[in-house]
């Protein structure tokens, strides 16, 4: 039973208690969203941090940051394919103190990430190594630079973070 109600999309972990002679119990462990998948032409999912697809979703809750990833989400239950994972290594070790100011993140084909802020300012993270520099160095050029739009801050290397305009 316990394995039959984890099959469900929302379903993170289900126990199941008997009780003699005619009581059982279930008690279930709800999976909490972490973000939302945008899909072309198909509808935004909900995903929890592990990149289990919640449910369909008209829209970004509040809180949560928009994945582009180069991967189909799939039905509710199925988990984003491994082109998804640096978007969701991002998302779960972004800071809370920068998660208000993340509108969404986009993985490349090559495994590639960019940010993009709620100013309309862009971030090139590069690849998913190094994240708590990477947002070490973040934090520490919006608080000293404060970029503007339509502004890029390259992380690549956090030890020599770099503001400029965006690459045509």
């Amino acid at each position: 039973v316990a394995s039959r109600v984890e099959g469900v999309a929302w379903v993170a972990v289900a126990t199941v208690t008997r009780h003699w002679p005619d009581t059982v119990t279930v008690t279930v462990t709800e999976r909490v969203p972490a973000a939302v998948v945008e899909q072309a032409g198909h509808g935004d999912e909900l995903i929890d941090a592990s990149g289990r697809v919640l449910g369909p979703v008209a829209g970004a809750p509040a809180g949560l940051v928009v994945l582009n990833v180069p991967v189909a989400a799939g039905a509710p239950g199925m988990e984003l394919g491994a082109a998804a994972r640096p978007g969701l290594a991002v998302v779960a070790l972004l800071p809370a103190s920068l998660r208000p100011e993340v509108a969404r993140v986009d993985v490349s084909a090559n495994g590639e990430v960019t940010l993009a802020l709620t100013n309309n300012v862009g971030v090139t993270l590069g690849r998913a190594v190094e994240l708590p520099a990477k947002f070490e160095a973040l934090v520490s050029v919006l608080v000293d630079v404060a970029p503007r739009a339509p502004d890029v801050i390259d992380v690549t290397v956090p030890g020599a973070p770099a503001v400029g305009p965006p690459v045509s």
